[in-house]
């Protein structure tokens, strides 16, 4: 899930989640989640998918805390940005 997250793969999301919902919340030995790696690659669609399956906005990687919010605004993505501000409170997500 993570690399398919990572690489924009939204066709490959979406049978993942079919086949195991759980997984759109996986983590890396890192922490880091699949809506984190996408967000810091500016994947819009496959960040729709995610948080549509109910993708933590809050989670934060192990290492640095870092969340997807961060992430997408430390790599300029500004429509990521503005799509994790208007799944949920904004400072929950920070």
């Amino acid at each position: 899930m993570l690399a398919a997250a990572a690489s924009g793969d939204n066709a490959a999301v979406q049978d993942i989640l079919l086949k195991h919902i759980g997984a759109v919340n996986e983590r890396s030995t890192t922490g880091r989640t699949p809506l984190m790696a996408c967000a810091h690659a500016g994947h819009m669609e496959v960040m729709r998918t995610l948080l549509s399956a109910g993708a933590d906005p809050s989670a934060q990687d192990g290492t640095y805390h870092t969340s997807a919010l961060m992430l997408a605004c430390a790599s300029g993505h500004h429509e990521c940005v503005n799509l994790l501000l208007s799944s949920g409170d904004a400072a929950s997500i920070t």
